[in-house]
């Protein structure tokens, strides 16, 4: 499982800041991960979490404050902060 891999995990990054450095001129909006399993448990939540911070900090030190970077709630709901 992607989470439980950390080379996934920070392949996953490697992927998002290639894109970033060779399309971002050419998009309006980077998805971090797209319909990320939150249901899979508490563990794999607290992966998820570091992940969003960490793609955050690095698409946007890339990008520049023109992308949006979209995070979706992992199916966790509205209120996400309060279940991380």
């Amino acid at each position: 499982m992607w989470a439980q891999n950390p080379a996934n995990v920070s392949l996953t990054l490697d992927i998002l800041k290639f894109v970033m450095e060779n399309v971002g001129g050419l998009i309006d909006v980077i998805e971090l991960l797209n319909e990320p399993a939150g249901f899979m448990g508490d563990a794999f939540v607290q992966v998820l979490r570091q992940f969003w911070q960490d793609g955050y900090n690095e698409m946007r030190a890339i990008a520049g404050p023109d992308i949006k970077i979209m995070i979706g709630d992992a199916f966790l709901g509205v209120d996400v902060r309060r279940r991380l």
